[in-house]
């Protein structure tokens, strides 16, 4: 994605690799890994887990580790070990708000120009595995690193997060200032606390090359002992962690489990602590006892999209018609259990800039659904739908939406992928059932995808509207939030406009945890922090 600007401001690369929007897609069904991940993991429901610090935290992962540095997060066991192993100089507090603390950085400053960032660590900061002090030099490493300024470029798919960065000068062993080419909107609410902002050991990663993948090293509260391929991945509590107080859990094992039942099994018996669950488990998991799950609307969003580009829906009236006949009620209760809160838009109440209040909504009305139909020059004889995540909501989705499309007269076939082929051959795909998730409190994460440059890439409604990625990129530099807001108002109305998106929810990702031994935390994106979960 190129950004006009100054002559000295770097292009945008195009978004994550697909692996990393599998992760960012909240897929809790990729995998078919069940029962045997538990055997000999657990106890039984009358032999509780040990309260001491020296017990073991086991957590139930959608997916499996694919790699550990925080520049090539590619799943949630990456992103659930990356929060526990590294830190940036700020991050957010895992209490489901918004609120940013300081981690790394004894102080931090923006210049009145926002063109300078200075800060200031804190000392005797170690990195794990005795690779040393974390200096201002590593933070420079770090983040000229992901943000592709380092030769050869990494080729980061967080480097847009850094996108108007020049340098980072080192002041000192523990000052240094970051120099922006230009003032850049999301900077301290998505780059500097979120992934592209983790600070990573220079002497590690030139030490151990491309095995800090697998091997990462950060100053975090637990240091990474060992990941055993569909099985489990093992972090341990550091010793010499600068924080307090010290984590609970001597330990903490994250196992792939998608089998629902496995997973409520495993909660009723104590052999798991903490699991992601499908809507339609909220009220099993609730009865068990001991047992809580949190599920609370968060900034991720689950739509229905329509190719706008492929022949069959390449007339508007059709495109209205579809979205006239989706029954979204339904679809929120029978899918989601009424756990979530309907979408108007792609940005959601809690965003704290960008949201549309009056967004339009839309209510099945077949009568109008079937007008629009007749206004067609080109009918579709078949339509495909097709969903990329294996579990009951998307089916159970997919089928409803086939049978209201049903009712006005229009032919559909589901079509069920494996997620990891989620975003290939997306020329040929119709109408889909998509989510997006792992998202920060700024707008830009939610809405990079859907421009003109993204097509075949994560473009998958095919959108190309000139206005609407030119307000895209005047926001990311408008450090006026009000002006900012109104921007991304009007690039929804846009998005509105093109009748390709039928908004279904903001999504809650509920997980369920043992509520008698555990006290949670999670961040406000949804996902558990697991490294602060204490004992009651």
């Amino acid at each position: 994605m190129s950004h006009a600007g100054d002559d000295n401001e770097r292009q945008e690369p195009r978004g994550p690799s697909r692996k990393e929007f599998l992760k960012q897609t909240a897929t809790f069904g990729a995998l078919a890994l069940g029962a045997g991940v538990l055997a000999g993991c657990g106890s039984s429901a009358s032999s509780p887990k040990s309260s001491s610090k020296n017990g073991t935290l086991t957590v139930a992962t959608p997916d499996d580790l694919i790699d550990a540095d925080p520049a090539f997060s590619s799943s949630d066991t990456d992103n659930f070990v990356q929060q526990a192993v590294f830190e940036g100089l700020q991050t957010y507090v895992p209490n489901g708000t918004s609120a940013v603390e300081n981690r790394l950085a004894e102080s931090l400053s923006v210049s009145a120009s926002g063109l300078e960032v200075h800060f200031r660590l804190k000392q005797g900061v170690m990195f794990h595995k005795g690779y040393g002090e974390c200096t201002a030099q590593d933070v420079k490493f770090s983040f000229e690193r992901i943000a592709g300024i380092t030769k050869p470029n990494l080729n980061s798919p967080y480097s847009g997060n850094w996108l108007t960065l020049k340098t980072v000068q080192v002041l000192n062993k523990y000052e240094g200032v970051i120099v922006l080419s230009k003032p850049y909107a999301p900077l301290l609410d998505l780059t500097i606390p979120y992934i592209s902002g983790m600070i990573v050991s220079e002497k590690a990663v030139n030490a151990l090359g491309k095995t800090f993948a697998r091997d990462p090293v950060g100053t975090g509260p637990y240091e990474f002992v060992s990941w055993t391929p569909g099985q489990q991945t093992v972090l341990k509590r550091f010793a010499g962690w600068h924080g307090s107080p010290a984590p609970d859990f001597a330990q903490i094992t994250y196992k792939p489990i998608t089998d629902e039942q496995t997973k409520l099994i495993g909660l009723q018996t104590g052999a798991l602590d903490i699991a992601p669950l499908g809507y339609t488990s909220i009220k099993h998991a609730n009865s068990l006892p001991g047992v809580k799950v949190h599920s609370k609307s968060t900034l991720n969003y689950a739509w229905i999209g329509m190719n706008q580009l492929h022949p069959n829906l390449t007339d508007i009236n059709v495109r209205q018609a579809i979205r006239y006949a989706i029954d979204v009620p339904s679809i929120i209760q029978a899918g989601y259990a009424d756990a979530v809160e309907r979408a108007t838009a792609v940005l959601a109440p809690k965003m704290p800039v960008g949201y549309w209040s009056d967004a339009p909504v839309y209510n099945q009305d077949l009568d109008k659904a079937k007008a629009y139909l007749k206004r067609a020059t080109a009918l579709p004889k078949n339509l495909t739908f097709t969903t990329y995540l294996s579990n009951p909501a998307a089916d159970t989705i997919a089928q409803i939406a086939v049978a209201n499309l049903a009712d006005i007269g229009l032919n559909a076939s589901i079509v069920t992928k494996p997620s990891e082929q989620s975003g290939t051959q997306l020329q040929q795909e119709q109408v889909f059932y998509a989510t997006y998730g792992g998202i920060a409190p700024d707008p830009y994460q939610a809405t990079e995808w859907f421009t003109c440059s993204e097509f075949n890439q994560w473009n998958f409604n095919y959108w190309c509207n000139r206005q609407a990625d030119q307000l895209q990129n005047s926001a990311l530099y408008e450090i006026d939030k009000a002006k900012r807001g109104a921007m991304y108002i009007e690039w929804q109305r846009l998005w509105n406009d093109a009748v390709n998106t039928v908004w279904l929810a903001w999504l809650a990702d509920p997980i369920g945890y043992l509520s008698s031994q555990l006290k949670p935390a999670f961040y406000v994106w949804g996902d558990p922090a697991t490294w602060a979960f204490q004992t009651v």
